[in-house]
């Protein structure tokens, strides 16, 4: 729901907090260890989470789990392919395909590559970010184009000067732009964060949030120019969410804490502005503290010496 924020625990619990309030609205029970994705359906009435050697469905009104299934190895993501399929990644390189409704196999994939690191739907199909490559493949399995990455982390999928891209992430600290349809590089930057554990479009493709170390950022993907940071928060952080209105970012890793980030609406034209404005807002366990936040007062920054 656009009012709430999901995080996963490493006892295998699922909780369900109000955004606004930052109080706890349920725990979702049923994982035995760490549970390292969640993802929702677009109706928001179906939930999807992978962790320990499992993927299981949940109803979302009920809080209960519907359905489970085993992977035979540690699961590492999920991703909703289409309304009728889910694919799961787990060690072992090995790319499941699953029904939504039952979690019955319908399909899987073993590539032939170091342990991958992270999956992406795309619209025609499904990207897999590993060490040393990334690989697009259609949705029923088969390879449509490769292209060499070193370290490669995670993915995303977004805009650069309007033109469709997905976004990897490195461990050079690296961010590089492809082609969606053929991974074609179309831009890359180097970060200072070390590793670039997470990336993450906001919803109209216009900004880039990236984290890695112990802060997040955003970036305008048609440039490559830094657009605002967060201080470090003394805690990896490894995940990054969207709100569907793209206003807020949700960032966390090994702390055990959630950070949430206000971001001003932007029609794609005044990223300065949005560097001057972003707000940053603070969940901790069940309270939540927010900035001051006054978009009236926000000005553009000074424009750069020459």
């Amino acid at each position: 729901a656009p009012d709430q924020i999901t995080t996963a625990r490493e006892d295998g619990a699922i909780e369900i907090w109000d955004r606004a309030s930052g109080r706890l609205i349920a725990t979702w029970r049923g994982h035995t260890g760490r549970v390292r994705k969640v993802v929702f359906a677009t109706d928001g009435r179906t939930g999807f989470s992978i962790g320990d050697s499992t993927v299981r469905r949940w109803d979302v009104a009920a809080g209960a789990e519907t359905a489970r299934a085993e992977l035979g190895d540690v699961g590492w993501d999920v991703a909703l392919v289409d309304a009728a399929r889910i694919v799961t990644l787990s060690d072992g390189q090995r790319l499941g395909l699953w029904d939504a409704a039952t979690l019955a196999p319908v399909g899987s994939l073993a590539l032939a590559t170091d342990r991958l690191r992270g999956l992406l739907v795309v619209d025609d199909g499904v990207v897999a970010a590993a060490p040393d490559q990334v690989v697009l493949l259609d949705r029923d399995g088969g390879r449509r184009a490769e292209v060499a990455h070193g370290q490669a982390f995670a993915a995303a999928i977004g805009l650069a000067d309007r033109t469709p891209v997905i976004a990897v992430g490195n461990a050079r600290g690296e961010v590089v732009l492809h082609a969606r349809a053929t991974l074609a590089p179309v831009r890359s930057w180097v970060t200072d964060l070390g590793v670039v554990a997470a990336v993450a479009f906001r919803p109209d493709g216009q900004v880039l949030a990236i984290a890695g170390s112990q802060r997040a950022e955003l970036w305008d993907p048609a440039t490559g120019q830094l657009l605002a940071s967060t201080p470090d928060v003394g805690a990896l952080i490894t995940q990054l969410a969207w709100s569907a209105d793209g206003q807020t970012l949700a960032f966390a890793g090994g702390a055990g804490t959630v950070w949430v980030w206000r971001v001003p609406a932007d029609d794609g034209a005044g990223l300065d502005r949005l560097a001057a404005c972003v707000s940053p807002l603070r969940l901790e366990q069940a309270a939540l503290t927010a900035t001051p936040f006054e978009p009236g007062r926000c000005d553009p920054p000074a424009p750069p010496r020459p």
